[in-house]
């Protein structure tokens, strides 16, 4: 009897204690997964928080970028430096070097693309150019001499060359034509474009005439009479009746000049554009986002301020030309101050391209290359 007592006390106790164990297991099941749940709650609120942050730093991250990149952007489009076919005239005329060489030239010395003056284009492989110039990487700009204070008929002409350039131009894939306003008394292209003009004479007998008439006026001698004659001229006046000339013909090609989406940049090049004020008077006239300037660094008579020049016609630049001539031991352009130049660009917020013309004694290419180190010297 106690036996059966013992052993019925005894499988109480351990259904008990399994009770009791189980009971204890539950409930430190429930504590378990009621704290990893609020653990997990509260990490779906930290995470969610973590997200609502990173949200508005991508945001911050984006725009900051974007602002990066649009300053990078402005800052490469300003430093893009070209190199100039003026810089290689006497090789181009002497036959030793061929025009299709230039975006190799402009490639091997680290430029950003080519300026093409459109004398030297008529027996050019333009085609050639073209997928070079894209091959390479290499941006272009076509420069065209024009007289258009000239008359009937010889402005009709002015106005086919025009036309025939701004197809070559979006043909090249240029997005700016550098012209020049004409009104010369006596220059070469003023010569260059009566001999065309004329139609008078055989076409190789008119070339020939041409390239005598090219190597004669950039010879030394005459150079040097030329730069010296510009020594001694008075700043030319205000010319109201030459430059309402040129407005008319302007608005004759503005039509064509829009839908090609080309701009035009008038260089302060002799004649008419000595005078600034006669540029910025066209330019007023004229009203169009698609015409602007191209100041050339050099072509200012001795009796000229050219840094207070540069400052007027900056604003509305759409080209710069950085002439050279002669460079001291230092490296530094003789006669123009670079570092002011440069510094004039900048307080003008210039985004356009340089173009490098070396006109120099010497090796074109070498001067170029010495004035392309001069501009990104200043430029830094």
């Amino acid at each position: 009897m106690l036996g059966r007592i013992l052993l019925v006390n005894s499988l109480i106790t351990q259904r008990i204690r399994v009770f009791f164990w189980q009971n204890l297991f539950l409930d430190a099941r429930k504590v378990f997964i009621r704290v990893t749940l609020q653990r997990c709650c509260n990490t779906y609120k930290f995470l969610k928080f973590i997200l609502f942050l990173l949200s508005y730093f991508r945001v911050f991250v984006i725009d900051f970028f974007l602002v990066w990149f649009r300053f990078i952007r402005v800052r490469l489009q300003i430093m893009k430096i070209f190199f100039s076919s003026t810089n290689i005239k006497k090789p181009l005329m002497n036959g030793k070097i061929s025009l299709e060489e230039l975006p190799a030239i402009a490639n091997q010395y680290e430029f950003d693309g080519i300026d093409i003056l459109d004398r030297y284009i008529k027996n050019a492989d333009l085609n050639y150019i073209k997928s070079k110039t894209k091959s390479l990487g290499l941006g272009t700009v076509l420069s065209i001499n024009t007289d258009l204070t000239v008359s009937s008929p010889k402005l009709n002409h002015q106005f086919e060359h025009f036309r025939n350039m701004l197809k070559l131009a979006k043909d090249l894939g240029a997005s700016v034509i550098r012209f020049t306003l004409g009104g010369g008394q006596l220059s070469l292209q003023t010569l260059l474009n009566n001999i065309e003009a004329t139609h008078l004479l055989p076409q190789k007998v008119a070339a020939r005439i041409q390239c005598l008439a090219e190597n004669v006026f950039l010879s030394r001698p005459v150079s040097v009479l030329i730069q010296e004659t510009r020594g001694k001229k008075p700043v030319p006046s205000f010319d109201p009746n030459n430059c309402d000339k040129v407005v008319s013909a302007l608005k004759n090609i503005l039509p064509l000049v829009n839908r090609s989406n080309i701009h035009l940049a008038i260089e302060n090049h002799w004649g008419l554009s000595t005078n600034p004020d006669n540029i910025l008077y066209v330019l007023n006239q004229i009203d169009s986002a698609h015409i602007g300037t191209c100041p050339d660094f050099g072509n200012f008579l001795h009796t000229q301020d050219k840094y207070a020049c540069l400052k007027s016609l900056l604003p509305k630049a759409k080209l710069v030309h950085a002439k050279s001539y002669a460079f001291d031991e230092a490296g530094e352009e003789r006669s123009i101050d670079y570092g002011r130049c440069m510094q004039l660009m900048k307080s003008c917020n210039y985004q356009g391209d340089i173009s490098v013309e070396y006109e120099g004694a010497g090796d074109g290419i070498k001067g170029a290359v010495q004035t392309k180190t001069l501009i990104e010297k200043h430029w830094s």
